[in-house]
């Protein structure tokens, strides 16, 4: 056993003083996980997502048409903004713990 650590836990005697005697006595608590399995993306942020692309490329090429540069580039933030936040769902559900999400 290392001077000066803790096992499991339990605080070693080097360390015991600046701790109260009401601490001492507790035991140390179980890790709490989460019990419910959230869907790596919910459908509401898909569809919001999508929207947005969608609307996107709807207002750059209204944009093209009219020849507003204004409303091409507003669109094309659009678009590429969906997209975006739609990769980043993808990519956070990847990192979950639970195991639901695709490989």
């Amino acid at each position: 056993m290392l001077t000066g650590s803790t096992v499991q836990g339990h605080a070693t005697p080097e360390h015991t003083a600046s701790i109260p005697p009401s601490r001492l006595a507790q035991t140390p608590r179980e890790p709490t996980y989460r019990t419910t399995v959230r869907p790596a993306m919910t459908v509401s942020r898909t569809i919001k997502n999508q929207a947005q692309t969608m609307q996107g490329r709807i207002t750059q090429e209204l944009g093209r048409v009219t020849r507003n540069r204004r409303l091409q580039r507003r669109g094309r933030t659009d678009r590429v903004s969906g997209s975006l936040n739609q990769t980043l769902e993808k990519a956070k559900g990847a990192f979950r713990r639970n195991g639901s999400s695709p490989r």
